[in-house]
This record gives C-alpha cells, sequence and structure tokens, in this order.
C-alpha cells in the first residue's frame, strides 16, 4: 500500500504546466442590485410570515416599517403570544 491507496486503485492526477499562483485581488461592486418594483395600487401587499425564526424576525420589522405592505399572519405554532413578543422586542443581530 502506498499512501492510503489500493495497488489496483487508479488516481487520477492532474498537473497545470503554466499555472501561476493565485492572488488576492479587492473588488468592489459598481452597480446596485436591482429595487424590487412596486405596484401603484393603492391597497397594500398582504404577506404572511412563515415561523419566527432569525429570517422571520429580520423580515417582520422591515414589512412593518413599509407603508406598502400589511402583515397579516406570522404562522408560529408551537410558541406562546407572550413569548414571541418578548423575542420581537428583545431580538438582536448578534
Amino acid at each position: 500500500h502506498h499512501g492510503g491507496h489500493n495497488d489496483d486503485e487508479i488516481v487520477p492526477q492532474v498537473r497545470c504546466q503554466n499555472a501561476r499562483p493565485l492572488k488576492a485581488i479587492r473588488a468592489t461592486t459598481i452597480e446596485s442590485p436591482p429595487k424590487v418594483q412596486r405596484y401603484s395600487r393603492k391597497e397594500k401587499t398582504k404577506i404572511a410570515i412563515n415561523g419566527f425564526g432569525r429570517i422571520g424576525r429580520l423580515v417582520l420589522p422591515i414589512a412593518l416599517g413599509r407603508g406598502d405592505i400589511n402583515v397579516v399572519a406570522v404562522n408560529v405554532p408551537f410558541i406562546d403570544v407572550k413569548y414571541m413578543a418578548y423575542m420581537f422586542k428583545y431580538y438582536s443581530t448578534h
């Protein structure tokens, strides 16, 4: 046995003759991501949040702060409403 390989086993090896070492680069984006197009209708977009984990707790305050979104439900079947309010009030991203 050579280096833990079976003698009958074929282990392909790839070698590049003219490979240059990789260099770290500093990149800056020159385009901002596209903005979400808002509808021109007067009624708010209704959304429901499924779950109140990290993502749900991040989405809720953003949605509540927007004038064009109405949060109609947060689906969390296994958490008491009072504890959910506590989690929302004291949630930290740290």
